[in-house]
């Protein structure tokens, strides 16, 4: 493993119809201080996200969808 000491950044493969009715790639970019950015290519605008918010959204997104499935699960 590294340390992230400048930004990466990549695109999606495929397009998604996020903002707007015509599907558009999006561009993840990590800066170092362990934040997220996205945008949508070829557009200026920036959605900032700290890696800690996106990482418990998927915690506690995968836990809701398995936790239905055991039983007597409680819910987050």
């Amino acid at each position: 493993m590294t340390n992230l000491n400048h930004p990466v950044r990549r695109r999606t493969r495929d397009a998604y119809p996020v903002l707007r009715p015509k599907p558009e790639r999006i561009v993840v970019t990590l800066f170092p201080g362990d934040t997220l950015v996205f945008r949508c290519e070829r557009r200026r605008q920036e959605w900032y996200l700290p890696i800690a918010v996106a990482f418990r959204a998927a915690v506690l997104g995968h836990v809701r969808l398995t936790g239905k499935e055991r039983k007597g699960a409680r819910y987050v």
